[in-house]
């Protein structure tokens, strides 16, 4: 790298070189990030939901969301399977509250433990 004496700039004939290095790493880096994310939505298989729309009030909906009705009058399209694929609804209330219990023995062990020792 050609450096001017006396400054921190770079040479001006360099600077388009520079520039256009940099402009290659960048596009390289945003076009590896593409591949990433397109890997990563076939994974998920997103952009393959099931689409239907309602003869009653034409009204497009994705069953997934909805659990296989329109949200809007009820009808259920034909061979959609209305099952999300969980077991239930998640009641978070249990695992948070033993979380937080858990969490303030430790920190009260912690306090204890350093009370002590001082």
């Amino acid at each position: 790298m050609v450096v001017a004496e006396g400054t921190d700039l770079v040479s001006a004939e360099l600077k388009p070189a520079i520039l256009a290095d940099v402009r290659a790493w960048v596009v390289s880096q945003v076009e590896q990030l593409r591949e990433v994310a397109q890997a990563v939505s076939a994974r998920l298989g997103h952009g393959q939901e099931i689409r239907s729309t309602c003869p009653v009030d034409d009204w497009t909906f994705t069953p997934r969301y909805t659990d296989g009705v329109c949200p809007l009058c009820g009808y259920q399209p034909p061979g959609v399977d209305a099952g999300n694929g969980w077991p239930g609804p998640i009641d978070w209330f249990w695992p948070i509250l033993g979380t937080l219990v858990v969490a303030s023995l430790a920190m009260a062990v912690l306090v204890i433990v350093a009370y002590n020792r001082l």
